[in-house]
């Protein structure tokens, strides 16, 4: 985090918790020069409501607006100019997809940025984010604003949800939900809906992010050895992994946390 980003994240508890991560407010100084940054994949898609000059997104120009995130299935390059101003909404996996399918008839199998111009209220949202007055007022809008519209009628099933919490571990077995109630190819088909890929993807997500996290616990731990309690085949599966899905290898996130910069 550099001296002129000022950025603010409030995680919802209570009934918000089934359907967001987090909810972020971030500004730059009109004097800052441009920031690049990067999202890690999380199986997730956000929303983002930018509120001032265009941002980089994954190449792509962001005017100012409100936009659907697609589901983050690698690293992401972000781009801040300054005098930027943006507020978003990161959702949980599969649930931001369900939320919007009915809250917004959503058309499926999109995997760009899609402009949400069309719909009145976000966009009423947004007006109402650009006259608040400072992060707090932002968060507590869109916080007040998802309250409101939180209700899912048609929520992720139940198995889905279990499969999910279960392959955030990495020795998952998916022949475990084989129990009669859903196939692995109805439960392969729901990750397509709701995620846009298969459960062996998504697990393969989630170990790149516990890796990351064991490096930030265990800086000076042996590569080997950290690339053998996560389950990869060996020292060089964790650096191939990592760097086809984070966009960084083990040791050069390791040297990055060492100077500061992880």
């Amino acid at each position: 985090m550099t001296s002129d980003l000022d950025f603010h994240l409030f995680c919802p508890k209570g009934v918000l918790s089934d359907l967001v991560q987090g909810i972020w407010s971030v500004s730059r100084p009109t004097e800052a020069d441009e920031l690049h940054a990067w999202l890690h994949s999380d199986a997730a898609s956000g929303l983002l409501i930018n509120l001032s000059a265009p941002l980089g997104y994954d190449e792509q120009e962001v005017p100012a607006g409100v936009y659907l995130l697609p589901v983050n299935k690698q690293t992401t390059r972000v781009t801040l100019p300054p005098d930027a101003l943006a507020v978003g909404v990161r959702f949980l996996p599969g649930a931001g997809r369900a939320w919007m399918m009915e809250r917004f008839a959503f058309e499926q199998g999109r995997e760009v940025i899609t402009p949400l111009t069309s719909h009145a209220e976000l966009m009423a949202l947004a007006a109402s984010l650009r006259a608040c007055r400072g992060h707090r007022q932002r968060l507590s809008l869109t916080y007040r604003w998802l309250r409101a519209n939180q209700t899912l009628n048609q929520p992720l099933p139940q198995v889905i949800t279990e499969v999910l919490q279960a392959l955030d571990r990495p020795d998952a077995d998916m022949t475990a939900f084989e129990n009669g109630v859903m196939s692995q190819r109805q439960i392969e088909r729901y990750f397509r809906r709701y995620l846009e890929m298969t459960p062996k993807y998504y697990q393969r997500l989630m170990r790149a992010r516990q890796t990351l996290l064991a490096l930030k616990l265990s800086p000076l731990a042996p590569l080997a050895d950290v690339a053998l309690a996560l389950g990869f085949a060996d020292q060089a599966h964790m650096t191939r992994e990592l760097k086809q899905l984070i966009k960084i290898t083990p040791k050069r996130y390791r040297q990055c946390l060492t100077q500061g910069a992880g």
